[in-house]
């Protein structure tokens, strides 16, 4: 079982979903079914030491058998939501690279036809070397 820690959500009914399960006896976390589960153990070795710590104690979880089928879907959930987070990060990052980008203006090249980016005289790059190494042969033949 790969435990993933919790994850901090600021909607509370998305983090309820993702982080805790819902057992018979109530919504846990898995860290939390752990812990009393724990303390089932520690009661049954223990001895009975008044009415009032017996009562906090949680006898129901010694018996639990579900627990690990839970808590798996528990962690799975998390590792959905922390890929989601992931790949919504790199979408984002992607879209500031591309806004940051100077002079990424797009356009139909007179000369090819062709969709690319703007690189002056409302040619692409590669036309706009094609027409400036045109120009400069005829400049060097009139000399």
């Amino acid at each position: 079982m790969n435990k993933v820690p919790p994850i901090n959500v600021e909607d509370k009914e998305l983090w309820l979903e993702i982080n805790t399960f819902q057992c018979e006896y109530g919504r846990f976390s898995p860290e939390a079914c752990e812990k009393l589960r724990k303390r089932a153990e520690q009661l049954s070795s223990a001895k009975k030491i008044d009415d009032k710590t017996y009562l906090t104690k949680s006898i129901c979880c010694k018996g639990c058998k579900e627990w690990k089928k839970l808590s798996e879907e528990v962690y799975e959930k998390r590792r959905k939501y922390l890929e989601q987070l992931k790949a919504q990060s790199e979408k984002e990052a992607k879209e500031e690279k591309r806004k940051k980008k100077k002079n990424v203006k797009m356009i139909i090249c007179s000369l090819c036809g062709k969709e690319k980016r703007l690189y002056a005289k409302g040619l692409c790059a590669a036309c706009y070397d094609k027409v400036y190494r045109r120009d400069r042969k005829k400049k060097k033949k009139k000399k």
